[in-house]
């Protein structure tokens, strides 16, 4: 994809072989068709293609989360095209031979330069998938009052993804904040992760991982 912001051109429309103009965000954009770059895939390309495959697949199931955690950042593309950019290939685990495990603590799900989450503690499960973290903010840039946390729990290293959810948080003094989460099912080892849009500037912080403990 090529932009083609140009006052000669102006707003452009239609094709041109195998590129189409269209806009995009305001901007004039030009896009080409996909094409087969390997009519003979080496076992490396065709392994590199399941687990983009995969990302694409796992995409869909964080497309709520995904579009919030990447909305500050993603100025030049879409919020789907940062999250493959960034989890691909660090978050998937080819060691299985064909086998591609996700590993839940390098899913990069929100990036951006607001509030930071230092740690995450009290992460007990006290019944029927409830759990209470306790979420550390860096005093220096923490969310203001009734910011929103943003939470994704999955299935113990596995391309499953158990549920997500969104509660409101009232830092306190040190931005120590204890939110009530409930999400169906989670269970001892699951991976969580966390992520906070500030309720004022509307900036979205690093996501953070966390485990949930016994």
């Amino acid at each position: 994809m090529a932009i083609t912001q140009n006052t000669l051109i102006g707003k452009s429309k239609g094709s041109v072989g195998n590129a189409t103009f269209t806009t995009w965000k305001g901007r004039n954009v030009l896009k080409s068709k996909a094409q087969n770059a390997y009519s003979n895939p080496t076992a490396v390309q065709v392994q590199n293609n399941n687990r983009f495959g995969i990302i694409v697949a796992f995409a869909r199931l964080l497309r709520s989360m995904y579009k919030i955690g990447f909305s500050e950042i993603a100025t030049d593309m879409t919020e789907y095209n940062k999250f493959v950019q960034l989890n691909n290939p660090e978050a998937f685990d080819t060691s299985q031979g064909n086998e591609l495990t996700v590993l839940a603590d390098q899913v990069i799900l929100a990036k951006g330069t607001g509030p930071k989450i230092t740690s995450v503690t009290s992460m007990g499960v006290v019944g029927g998938g409830d759990f209470d973290p306790v979420i550390l903010q860096s005093p220096e840039n923490k969310s203001n009052a009734n910011s929103t946390l943003y939470v994704t729990v999955f299935v113990q290293n596995t391309p499953a993804v158990r549920g997500t959810t969104s509660v409101a948080i009232d830092p306190e003094t040190g931005g120590d904040s204890n939110p009530s989460i409930t999400v169906p099912g989670s269970v001892v080892g699951d991976t969580v992760i966390f992520f906070i849009k500030d309720s004022v500037t509307g900036k979205i912080s690093d996501s953070f991982v966390s485990e949930i403990t016994a």
